[in-house]
């Protein structure tokens, strides 16, 4: 919590509120009738020193404090409400017909006290305009406040977002095509070529393609995801080449991915965990992978045992999930949703990306 932010706030509300009783009590308070022969006649309405007209009571309590606590709560109704649920959203007409509700609202609000205490008397038009002005300047002020707000915020995303893509450069390439990796790969396509497979060619092809896309394509901020698609298809091709018969792979693609851009290896570390700790040489084990595509939506959900059960708890484990993590929050700042669960001994993960 920013108590600071919070402190400032107060202070700002409380000298606001003070300047406008001190400086503009014209506005709220009824003006005094000017001299007249009858005013002169009624020695109640007289300052006996001055023989001027003795200034009118200040406003009720009940009318300040109606006035000045609609005024704070409709500033941050509309800063936290109605500028991002309406406004952001590019619903301009809905927004101006909250706005007019409110400001209609508000008069009534202050015209209640009023009258309560003045029933006999018709509505102080200084009161009315002040009202108008008032819930006017408070819109104006908490849509700019808010507009600032989201602009430093989108300014500071997109810093940590080239800040994060700068360095995270290298430990991409290191995390998505590591060491273990490429050893694992180039010796299971060593004993394809020993053995004269006709897969030799194509693992060694995959293994390029892949190694390319990480370098060159996977820089940019977002990439189709049909090639995504293909990178991960790639990878579950050449970890099949060390698989026994005892492993089961079900990979599908449900929907159409064309035109559509995702951040590139958001979805690898997922992937790549299903086959780290998933996979067994003495039991049987199924590991099943798929993305669903809809119109603005891309599911990622994958399911596998865990074997691994101690080196899945490890800090490097964790590292890994919470750095994924960081992106998604930099990259989809409120725009997905990412469950992880262990269902009876089987590793669970759901990921949303709204696109």
């Amino acid at each position: 919590m920013n108590y600071s932010k919070i402190l400032t706030h107060i202070l700002v509300w409380a000298a606001l509120i003070s300047l406008h009783y001190m400086y503009f009590p014209k506005l709220v308070r009824p003006q005094p009738r000017p001299l007249s022969a009858v005013t002169l006649q009624a020695p109640e309405l007289n300052n006996p020193e001055s023989g001027r007209l003795q200034e009118p009571p200040p406003p009720p309590r009940l009318f300040l404090v109606v006035l000045y606590v609609s005024l704070i709560a409709f500033y941050y109704l509309n800063a936290l409400v109605f500028i991002p649920k309406f406004l952001s959203r590019q619903k301009r007409w809905e927004y101006g017909l909250i706005v007019l509700l409110c400001v209609v609202l508000f008069l009534i609000l202050v015209a209640i006290p009023d009258q309560m205490m003045h029933p006999e008397r018709p509505l102080n038009r200084g009161m009315i305009i002040s009202s108008v002005l008032l819930i006017s300047l408070v819109f104006i002020m908490s849509g700019i406040g808010r507009i600032t707000d989201l602009w430093f915020q989108s300014e500071k995303r997109a810093q940590e977002i080239e800040y994060e893509k700068k360095s995270h450069e290298l430990s991409l390439l290191k995390a998505q095509i590591n060491p273990h990796f490429l050893f694992n790969t180039l010796n299971n396509i060593y004993t394809l070529a020993s053995k004269k497979s006709d897969l030799t060619a194509d693992a060694v092809l995959k293994l390029s393609e892949m190694m390319r896309y990480v370098i060159s394509e996977a820089k940019e901020d977002y990439v189709p995801l049909v090639k995504e698609v293909e990178y991960l298809s790639r990878f579950i091709d050449l970890q099949k080449l060390r698989l026994t018969d005892k492993v089961e792979v079900n990979f599908q693609v449900i929907g159409n991915p064309e035109g559509v851009s995702v951040a590139p290896l958001i979805l690898m570390p997922f992937v790549e965990n299903t086959f780290k700790y998933g996979v067994s040489t003495h039991e049987q084990s199924t590991i099943s992978i798929s993305i669903v595509v809809g119109k603005s939506k891309v599911i990622l959900s994958t399911t596998n045992q865990i074997f691994d059960y101690a080196n899945i708890l490890t800090a490097s484990t964790n590292i890994g999930i919470a750095n994924t993590r960081r992106r998604l929050d930099l990259l989809y700042p409120g725009k997905h949703k990412l469950q992880i669960d262990n269902l009876n001994n089987n590793y669970v993960v759901h990921l949303e990306l709204i696109v």
